[in-house]
């Protein structure tokens, strides 16, 4: 019988303790980087910090545009 290897459960990494069987529940990778987004404006964390915080390039690739886009 072939065995087939499912990922064992883990927390969302944006932050709201849900279980999960990927990184994010749907959505979450959005809200993790807009609350990366806040923490580096309001200095709370340096971009370096937050940047390695997000496990994919293409998350971070997103936090450095959204970074270089001006605040009214």
């Amino acid at each position: 019988m072939t065995k087939i290897n499912t990922p064992e459960p883990g927390t969302c990494k944006c932050g709201c303790g849900e279980q999960v069987k990927r990184d994010y529940r749907p959505g979450h990778d959005a809200r993790h980087v807009s609350q990366l987004t806040r923490a580096v404006r309001e200095g709370a964390i340096e971009k370096r910090v937050a940047l390695r915080l997000l496990p994919t390039e293409s998350l971070r690739e997103k936090l450095t545009r959204t970074l270089a886009t001006k605040v009214a």
